[in-house]
């Protein structure tokens, strides 16, 4: 005889692979050991975010991205032996959809408008506060740009004012200007400004395209009319 229960037995709820959360690969280029340990003690913090690498200057920075899966680079500008600006035309050219997030104590236009023009994600002046820095880089990991307010306001102020004024060089521009007109080398304007060698010849190509000149000759020509030599 069968004998029907009264008691409703629960079923097994169906088997369920459970995805894991994606973990997102940085790495950190940066010549100062103190940003580097300042990042990464950041970074170590948030569960989805790991460091894939740390670089000092360009060259280490590519060598690393030959071996390595990255979503996210984290560059300065000034850096040795190949600067920010370099590694980040390479990386666009090698890397096309990887993301770049450039963390620098400048706000000078020159050095915006190269490493936006070289293919830069996002801008972040190196007095960022941690809530500014993740969210400029989860902002950039999401597909996103993102620029400080400083950065913002020197891109709108180009934009607004293209060519309008006479040219308006930084002091270091100025700087590099007079030490041309010394008759230093460009190798030698690097090595005492403390700057590579490609950081100061594009300095020296932007002044050039600011001041409307053809060459280094007639940036001195500038000069001694200015009054700057």
């Amino acid at each position: 005889m069968e004998v029907q229960s009264h008691f409703n037995v629960p079923k097994k709820a169906p088997f369920s692979i459970m995805t894991a959360p994606k973990t997102y690969r940085i790495l950190l280029a940066d010549d100062h050991q103190v940003v580097i340990d300042g990042l990464s003690s950041l970074l170590g913090k948030e569960a989805d975010l790991e460091i894939a690498g740390k670089a000092v200057n360009g060259h280490q920075l590519l060598e690393i991205l030959a071996g390595k899966e990255v979503d996210l680079v984290i560059t300065d500008i000034n850096m040795p032996e190949m600067d920010g600006i370099e590694s980040t035309t390479r990386i666009r050219e090698k890397y096309p959809n990887l993301r770049i997030l450039v963390l620098s104590m400048h706000d000078e236009p020159n050095y915006i408008t190269s490493i936006l023009q070289a293919g830069a994600n996002g801008y972040l002046i190196k007095n960022a506060g941690r809530q500014e820095v993740l969210k400029a880089i989860r902002m950039v990991l999401n597909g996103e740009s993102y620029y400080s307010q400083e950065v913002t306001r020197v891109v709108m102020e180009n934009v607004r004012n293209p060519n309008g004024g006479n040219p308006v060089l930084s002091e270091r521009e100025k700087e590099i200007v007079c030490l041309i007109c010394d008759e230093f080398t460009t190798r030698e304007i690097a090595e005492k400004l403390f700057l590579s060698f490609h950081t100061v010849e594009k300095h020296r190509k932007n002044i050039i395209a600011k001041l409307d000149v053809r060459n280094t000759a007639g940036l001195v020509k500038w000069a001694i009319k200015s009054g700057l030599a």
